[in-house]
Parts: C-alpha cells; structure tokens; sequence
C-alpha cells in the first residue's frame, strides 16, 4: 500500500511541477513576442521620423537661399512658411509646413495623431507625416528666443536667426497599454538669414 501511494504522489508532484515548468515557458515566449513586437514598431517610426526630418532639416537650413527682402512669411509654433530656391532653379519657392488637427485622424487608433503637411508652393500631394506633437521655436542673432506674439510683423520676423524644430511620433496601436513615442528635435541656423 504505502509504495503505491508513493507512486500516486510523485506522479500528481510530476504533473504539477511539469505545468508550472510550461506556464513559465509559456509566458517567457509572450514576453520575448510583445518585446519583438514593440521593437518592430519603434523600428518602423524611427525610419520615419528619419527620412521626414532630413527633409525637414534641408529645408529650413536653406531658409533665405538666393531671396533678397523679407523671408520668413509666417512664423507660430506649429506652423512655418517661408522663400527660398529650394530646387536651384533660380526661382523663389513658397515652402510651408504645418499641423493638422486631430479631427483629420479619425481613422487612427491614437488620439494624438496629426498631419504634418510640407506644401512646397501651391503643390497640394505633398506626402504627410503622421505626428503627435510639432513645435517650431524661434531665436534671434543672440539665442533669445522670440515670444510667438512678437511674430506678427515682418520686422519681428526678420530678426529670426536660428529655428528649434521639435516632433513627436507615437506608434499607431496600443503596445503593453501605451503608445511607443519617439522624439527628435534640432536647432537649425539657415546660412542665409
């Protein structure tokens, strides 16, 4: 009696620590899976985030290139517009960035995500960044920054030196109860104002 009793225990001890053994397998496999997961999505918004802000970067730092008189259109924090022969062709070009609402995102599983527009004249296809946050910060010739209601004019404007552009991208889905986010920001001193 007592060996088989035995026998009974250590096959019901054998069932429990084998399941025990595969619930920990189980749920290292569910964290390795959610970290490859979320490492797939910031990949795919940092490669975003790149390719916009070099475009981004090469535009503003060519701000004033080949314009004589005023340059800087508009200046606010979420919006800029600005001259400049971006293609050299001898041609002053409009370029104008600017955010959304987040109304025009409807779609979106975020309900942070924006539109950043860059409208080169009146070109309307322009290839939109989906963002969450865009700040345009603006600076004189001894690094103070210009307070946006001091933008109205052109005078005000064409004191500007130097631009911070800062954005943030945020995953489109919930990854672990949160939306991934990336930032980039940058102070640019086109050459030519």
């Amino acid at each position: 009696k007592r060996s088989n009793m035995s026998d009974w225990l250590d096959l019901v001890g054998s069932f429990v620590i084998g399941g025990l053994v595969i619930l920990m397998i189980t749920n290292f496999k569910l964290s390795i899976n959610s970290a490859a997961i979320q490492n797939l999505h910031s990949n795919v918004i940092q490669r975003q985030v790149v390719s916009s802000t070099e475009v981004i970067e090469h535009d503003i730092y060519k701000v004033g290139y080949r314009i004589n008189g005023d340059v800087i259109i508009e200046a606010d924090s979420n919006e800029i517009r600005f001259l400049s022969d971006i293609d050299n062709n001898g041609t002053a070009d409009e370029i104008r960035y600017y955010l959304t609402g987040t109304s025009s995102m409807s779609g979106s599983f975020n309900p942070g995500d924006r539109i950043l527009w860059r409208k080169l004249n009146n070109e309307t296809n322009s290839t939109p960044l989906v963002i969450t946050e865009l700040n345009f910060s603006y600076y004189d010739s001894l690094g103070q920054f210009i307070d946006y209601n001091m933008l109205n004019n052109q005078s005000s404007r064409n004191t500007i030196k130097s631009v911070k552009v800062k954005i943030e991208c945020q995953t489109g889905e919930l990854i672990n109860d949160k939306f991934e986010k990336i930032e980039w920001e940058k102070t640019i001193r086109p050459k030519n104002i």
